[in-house]
């Protein structure tokens, strides 16, 4: 079953944050992300890809008088979040990588500010405020 097809909200906004190296800061960014849009009055669920299951454990300890976060855990699960963020795994590639971008509104990739990682990912580096 595909991601679109179990999503009940026909409105949700799928943000993509994916880089196929590890240890590149996808979790600390899909965290944040959904942190920041829970805070803004958003419906947000958190789809973690990672098999590290970092951000699963991140929402487990965050406390409890903060906005809601939904953990999105099985495609058998209904939900019908404002935003959906997908915490992707080291190594999305390929038909996988297709089939994410092709679903998602918004898509994150961080890289390290380094002038060496610009020129080896042969992309400039931009800011983009999520609203």
């Amino acid at each position: 079953m595909a991601i679109n097809q179990i999503i009940g909200n026909l409105t949700v906004k799928f943000l993509l944050v994916a880089n196929p190296k590890g240890v590149s800061g996808k979790t600390t960014l899909s965290t944040n992300i959904a942190g920041y849009l829970a805070s803004r009055g958003n419906r947000v669920s958190l789809l973690d890809l990672d098999k590290q299951k970092s951000a699963t454990q991140w929402l487990t300890i965050r406390p409890f008088e903060y906005p809601i976060i939904d953990l999105l855990q099985s495609v058998d699960q209904s939900i019908s979040p404002d935003w959906l963020v997908i915490d992707s795994p080291a190594g999305l590639r390929d038909k996988n990588l297709e089939r994410a971008l092709k679903i998602s509104h918004q898509v994150v990739v961080p890289i390290a500010p380094k002038i060496f990682h610009r020129k080896t990912h042969g992309i400039n580096i931009t800011v983009t405020i999520i609203v």
